[in-house]
């Protein structure tokens, strides 16, 4: 995870050619030696050096990254991942993807409970648009 942390902060300091080529190829170790949370970590945060960027379409990938955790990680981190592949997808103007990704992160992380970070889920603004246009729908 050290090599990830390293290519976001490179990312965040604008050397972004030098991040994804960072990423890729931790990615590709992670992958190769089966280590899912080290395979999600690059996922997760590789989409959040898109973010920062701008490059929004990218950063929803990070939705794959959020996805391997929940599968194979136990804990918080996994709701804090698909927390954050809601925003993007938000961002990126797919609102009914970021509200079932938002729904999962209220489950995970309500089983661990932190009654916080479930408050964050229902406050997000991908939870508000859903529902008023749920109600925009019925009237």
């Amino acid at each position: 995870m050290t090599e990830t942390a390293w290519a976001l902060a490179l990312a965040y300091g604008g050397d972004v050619e030098r991040a994804e080529s960072i990423f890729a190829h931790t990615h590709r170790r992670f992958r190769a030696a089966d280590d899912a949370p080290g395979q999600g970590g690059a996922l997760v945060m590789w989409g959040l050096a898109h973010e920062r960027a701008g490059n929004v379409e990218r950063a929803a990938e990070l939705v794959a990254g959020a996805e391997v955790w929940e599968r194979h990680l136990e804990g918080h981190v996994p709701g804090w991942g698909l927390y954050a592949a809601a925003d993007c997808l938000l961002a990126v103007d797919r609102p009914g993807e970021a509200h079932a990704l938002l729904g999962r992160a209220e489950r995970v992380l309500q089983a661990c409970g932190e009654a916080w970070a479930v408050a964050l889920c229902r406050a997000h603004p991908a939870a508000k648009a859903t529902q008023r246009s749920g109600k925009d729908r019925s009237s």
